[in-house]
């Protein structure tokens, strides 16, 4: 039932992106522009600690994309198993 509970939490995220006024949206964006400004200071700050070595840099990155996606990763994977066309192999 955790599907159901991120569904509407979606749900309830997308009604309130719907209704906001644009005061709201672009403070919304700027704290995503913020977010990132500060990620990619870690990330600077982490990768001068491990200087040439491409496989942390990897590393690092495989961890940000899978925060980044796992979400519509999640969400689609659960509509899919939900579909009645979907047939157990």
């Amino acid at each position: 039932m955790a599907s159901a509970g991120s569904a509407e939490v979606v749900g309830m995220l997308q009604a309130m992106l719907d209704r906001s006024s644009l005061l709201r949206l672009v403070l919304i964006a700027m704290g995503y522009g913020i977010v990132f400004i500060l990620m990619r200071a870690a990330v600077r700050v982490v990768l001068s600690a491990f200087i040439g070595n491409i496989f942390v840099a990897v590393g690092i990155g495989a961890l940000i994309a899978a925060f980044v996606c796992f979400p519509t990763l999640l969400a689609g994977t659960m509509r899919a198993l939900k579909s009645r066309k979907t047939v157990a192999r």
